[in-house]
C-alpha cells in the first residue's frame, strides 16, 4: 500500500455537504471521453446512488480531490459480502484528464486502500479482496492497478445499436405477456430482478437500501419499461431509461435498454430477446435514434451473444480487477 501523499498544489477532503454530489457529477462528466457512450449521471442520480448503497459511508468513504478551488477528481470506498462468502472492498475513482500522470491517481489508490483496510480489519473472513474497475482505454489506470498486484477477474463492455431499423420479431413464449407497470407493481419488479441476478458475478444479499435506490432513481420511467408476466409472476424485464442531459451534451437521441433480466426457471425461452426488441420498437416510435447497454462478457446466461445477435456492437470495454488484502 503506497503513501497517501498528493503532489504540490493538490489537496483532498472528505464529503462535507450535499452540494458535493454535484461536484462528483461534474468530475464524472469532465473525465468522460468525447462522445462518451456513458449515461452521464446528474447530481440527483449521484445522491440517490451514494445515499442508498449498503456499506457505503458517504461522509467518510468519499474523498474529493481539489486543485485550488476546483474539484478535479474523487475516489470512494465501500464493501460487501458476496453470496459466495468473499468480502469485497471496492474502490472507484475519477480524475479529469489534465491532472493525470502526476501521481494523483497513486495517492487516490493509497487513500482508498488505507480506508478499506481499516474496515476489513474488523471483519472475520478468510477471503478479503480489493476490487476496482478500469476501462481498457484508460491505459494509466490499468497500468496503476496491474502494477499494484491486481489481476482481471471479469470483463465488461458497453454496446450500442447504432440505429433502430430492421428490429427483428421475437415472440414471447405462450402464457407470457407484457403489461404496463404501475406503482403497485414496483416491488414485484425489483424482487424479480434481484432473484434473477443471484447467480451473476458479484451478487450480494440485497437490503432495503437497494430498494430505496431503486424507487429513488431520478431516471425511473416505467412507461419505457418492458416487463413480462406469467400470471401474477414477473418473469423478465428490460427497464429502459433515457438520460436527457447526456443527450443534450452530445447532441444525440439515445436511450438505454438496461437492467435486463429473466428469472432462472424461465431462461432459454427467448424472453429477454423479445423484451429488448419490443423496447427498441417503442423507442423508435418515440423518436429515439439508437440504444446502448452494458454487459459482463462472461455473463452465464449468454447475454453478450444475445445482444450481438440483436445488432448491438461493442464501443468500449474494460475489466474488474482484484487483489487480496
Amino acid at each position: 500500500m503506497g503513501q497517501f501523499t498528493f503532489p504540490s498544489g493538490v489537496s483532498a477532503r472528505t464529503f462535507n455537504h450535499r452540494r458535493d454530489f454535484g461536484l462528483v457529477a461534474e468530475v464524472f462528466k469532465r473525465s468522460a471521453p468525447t462522445e462518451s457512450d456513458e449515461s452521464l449521471p446528474t447530481a440527483g442520480e449521484i445522491e440517490n446512488e451514494f445515499t442508498n448503497t449498503q456499506n457505503f459511508d458517504v461522509e467518510n468513504g468519499l474523498l474529493i480531490v481539489e486543485a485550488g478551488r476546483a474539484s478535479v477528481g474523487y475516489v470512494l470506498g465501500r464493501w460487501n459480502r458476496e453470496l459466495s462468502g468473499t468480502h469485497i472492498y471496492r474502490h472507484m475513482g475519477r480524475l479529469i484528464p489534465g491532472f493525470r500522470r502526476r501521481g494523483i491517481g497513486t495517492a487516490m489508490l493509497a487513500w482508498a486502500q488505507r480506508y478499506l483496510t481499516g474496515i476489513a480489519s474488523g471483519h472475520a473472513a478468510d477471503d478479503k479482496q480489493f476490487q476496482t474497475d478500469a476501462s481498457d482505454a484508460d491505459v494509466g489506470a490499468v497500468h496503476l492497478v496491474l502494477g499494484d498486484g491486481y489481476q482481471p477477474v471479469a470483463h465488461y463492455a458497453s454496446m450500442i445499436r447504432p440505429d433502430l431499423e430492421n428490429i427483428p420479431e421475437r415472440p414471447l413464449p405462450a402464457g407470457v405477456e407484457i403489461r404496463p407497470v404501475g406503482e403497485s407493481h414496483l416491488r414485484a419488479v425489483w424482487e424479480a430482478d434481484v432473484e434473477a441476478f443471484r447467480d451473476h458475478f458479484g451478487a450480494v444479499e440485497p437490503n432495503e437500501k437497494d430498494w430505496e435506490r431503486f424507487i429513488g432513481d431520478p431516471n425511473r420511467d416505467p412507461s419505457l419499461w418492458k416487463v413480462a408476466w406469467a400470471g401474477d409472476q414477473v418473469v423478465g424485464q428490460v427497464r429502459t431509461f433515457v438520460n436527457e442531459e447526456a443527450n443534450r451534451i452530445y447532441g444525440r437521441k439515445r436511450a438505454y435498454t438496461e437492467d435486463i433480466s429473466t428469472i432462472r426457471n424461465w431462461r432459454g425461452q427467448g424472453i429477454a430477446g423479445a423484451l429488448i426488441c419490443a423496447s427498441l420498437r417503442d423507442l423508435k416510435a418515440r423518436g429515439y435514434e439508437d440504444a446502448s447497454l452494458g454487459v459482463h462478457v462472461e455473463n452465464p446466461t449468454g447475454a453478450y451473444r444475445l445482444y450481438e445477435g440483436l445488432g448491438f456492437r461493442i464501443t468500449t470495454s474494460g475489466a474488474t480487477y482484484q487483489r487480496s488484502i
